[in-house]
């Protein structure tokens, strides 16, 4: 083993920014990093302050180094930047000033837990006989918990968080971004939920656009998941190991599966320029603490005190100071820029000892009040930006759930669908995402909703306002709505005003505000009505009528399942094609979102809604292996709302003898 000055255990960015800095510094310095992965496995979003950067240079002297100056440049343009990018640039120069890297596990254990001897911190870091070892592996840094005093890490609770990664081949779609900022925080607002979204940059070499969401989550909703670290993150759309990755999404709380299941739908329905790659969507968890080593120097005399002359030894990054909301890497670059500053004396020459020692208790001064400091920023970022923005969004889902219950819509199926019907297609066909096919526009539209609403929607609602003067109630959430419709009214003369102002240079969206701001001003001048003439007429028919309205026999609902029969019928005689498919896994999934929806306003039914929700869940296999879509479920399903089945002996012999047809597609 060759000897070195310097070893540095961590190759992340901050381990190679602190091996480059050194080499700056010093090209005669022998500098090895041990590095546990031969690649940087973290790939998310990090914001990296250009001025960080800029004092790291400052301090080591490298303001006309080109590849810095470069790097400098594009951050301050844009200053998202994937983790491992930066990596690989701190890593090449690092590399290029002559560091060396060995990739290897400082303790490593064998299966049974067991230390490997020659990969001790004593037998593989000390046999390069360093005057300076650098512990920057991390929040949970075996330099520290090896060669510090025990408990020398302090832990700090703040809050909890869900991260949402994935990524977008091409360019992730920025034109009308802001109107696309508007939808994620209406998403977010109607779950009571507080988020931030990280745009990257496009890996050149591979053409996709990393994209990161993180969600503030309560104590409560993260424990019961805290198993789902980054490492061991759900991915619930993947094709490996589908079967049990879906059942993994299942433990997320609703309301969070609700969100990401909403967001991913909008991503699809948005990504012309650019195309979802599901095996991306990963969704993970994880404490954001602020977290500390209460002593980042010390000297180590080795197991025994067997050395003659103690090493010394220096934390940095986040295994110093572990810090949340994207916090941590900047802090982490700013230590550094302070701890080269004031050991610069004593690695310009030949590292003296006793200098050395000196200039780190310098750092040790510094760096406690510096960690004290920033610990008291992301407490205060917590405190005043992120609890109020938690009681906000939550008054908000409560006044949007008084003025106009909209039962979250279950997307997962039909994400799921989508990305099954894409293995059927050929490579670089264009498929859009249209989770009900049979209908002109999607029916899931929210009250209030930036996004576009269609024209025709609009006036539907506009003519029922006068037809259900004549309609029996279906249930007590019809009776309770005609008494909000004031409210609705005036969201949606807000609605229409703003999107009236925000789209004069764009018809679609004039008009759509014209539409919606006639229909709130219609709402609010049959207000009167609706609070007296209304409720005595509907409810003197609703009593003459007298028998249960129950939801599988509401029009739309025969209507669909009438129209669902007739695809069954088409595949017992035909060769069943990829339309097809589509349009029937639509007509499921329509049948499910109004059954879903009537039944959670409390109308009757005469099926069990336990039933229909399990018979709902087989209706694609649980692995792509196994097909897109199971027409005996789609059979039963179907089956369910029209009171009878179609034949399954029939189906079955009519399968054998279609070529390629067997009971999934």
């Amino acid at each position: 083993m060759k000897e070195a000055d310097i070893v540095i255990v961590g190759g992340g960015p901050i381990g190679y920014a602190q091996a480059m800095a050194f080499k700056k510094l010093n090209k005669d310095l022998k500098v090895v990093v041990l590095e546990k992965y031969p690649e940087f496995e973290r790939k998310h979003t990090l914001v990296m302050q250009p001025k960080q950067l800029e004092k790291l240079m400052i301090a080591t002297g490298a303001q006309n180094d080109p590849d810095l100056k470069k790097l400098l440049k594009t951050l301050r343009k844009k200053p998202h930047i994937r983790t491992n990018h930066i990596q690989e640039q701190f890593k090449k120069i690092a590399e290029a000033a002559g560091v060396e890297t060995v990739i290897t596990t400082v303790e490593e254990k064998t299966k049974e837990g067991i230390p490997v001897p020659e990969k001790t911190i004593d037998q593989l870091v000390l046999g390069y006989k360093p005057k300076l070892i650098v512990g920057a592996d991390g929040t949970h840094s075996v330099v520290n918990e090896k060669l510090f005093p025990k408990g020398n890490h302090e832990h700090t609770e703040v809050d909890f968080a869900m991260q949402i990664r994935y990524e977008i081949e091409g360019n992730a779609d920025t034109e009308k971004s802001w109107e696309k900022s508007v939808s994620f925080y209406q998403n977010l607002a109607r779950q009571g939920l507080v988020a931030t979204q990280q745009i990257g940059k496009k890996d050149p070499e591979t053409g996709k656009t990393p994209i990161t969401v993180q969600l503030i989550i309560p104590k409560e909703d993260y424990l019961p998941l805290k198993q789902f670290t980054a490492k061991k993150a759900i991915k619930p759309f993947a094709n490996d190991t589908e079967k049990d990755e879906r059942e993994r999404f299942a433990k997320v709380p609703p309301h969070l599966r609700n969100f990401i299941s909403n967001h991913i739908e909008s991503v699809l329905m948005g990504s012309e320029n650019g195309k979802l790659d599901k095996d991306s969507i990963r969704i993970s968890v994880n404490e954001l603490p602020a977290s500390k080593a209460k002593k980042v120097v010390t000297e180590y005399k080795g197991a025994d005190d067997s050395l003659e002359e103690p090493v010394q030894i220096s934390l940095n990054g986040d295994a110093a100071l572990g810090l949340s909301y994207f916090k941590g890497f900047n802090a982490g670059l700013e230590a550094l820029a302070k701890y080269v500053e004031l050991l610069k004396p004593a690695l310009v020459g030949d590292l003296d000892k006793k200098l050395l020692k000196e200039k780190l208790e310098d750092y040790q001064n510094w760096f406690s009040l510096f960690a004290d400091k920033k610990i008291d920023e992301v407490k205060e970022y917590s405190a005043l930006k992120i609890k109020p923005a938690f009681k906000i969004v939550k008054f908000v889902r409560k006044m949007k759930g008084f003025s106009h219950f909209e039962p979250p819509a279950q997307k997962e199926q039909a994400i799921q669908s989508y990305f099954r019907l894409l293995t059927k297609t050929h490579p670089g066909d264009k498929i859009r995402y249209e989770p009900y096919p049979h209908r002109a526009y999607n029916p899931d539209i929210k009250l209030g909703q930036f996004a576009y609403v269609p024209i025709r929607y609009s006036l539907k609602k506009m003519g029922k306002l006068f037809i259900d003067f004549f309609k029996p109630y279906k249930g007590t959430y019809q009776l309770a709505n005609d008494f909000k419709q004031p409210l609705v009214g005036t969201v949606n003369i807000t609605s229409g005003l703003v999107k009236i102002v925000t789209g004069i240079v764009k018809p679609s969206r004039f008009a759509d505000g014209l539409f919606t701001l006639a229909r709130g001003l219609l709402e609010l001048a049959l207000w009167p009505l609706a609070w007296t003439l209304k409720p005595l007429l509907r409810g003197l028919i609703t009593l003459i009528d007298n028998k249960p309205h129950l939801i599988e026999k509401n029009h739309g609902m025969e209507k669909l399942a009438a129209r669902g029969e007739e695809l069954l019928q088409e595949e017992i005689e035909e060769t069943f094609s990829f339309v097809k498919a589509k349009l029937l896994l639509g007509i499921c999934h329509d049948l499910h979102r109004k059954f879903d929806k009537a039944n959670q306003r409390h109308q009757k039914t005469g099926l069990h809604s336990e039933k229909e929700e399990e018979i709902y869940a087989t209706l694609i296999p649980k692995t792509q292996e196994e097909g897109t879509i199971s027409f005996k479920a789609a059979q039963q399903y179907i089956g369910l709302f029209v009171g009878k089945k179609l034949s399954e002996e029939n189906l079955s012999s009519s399968n054998e003898e279609a070529s390629g047809i067997d009971n999934v597609f």
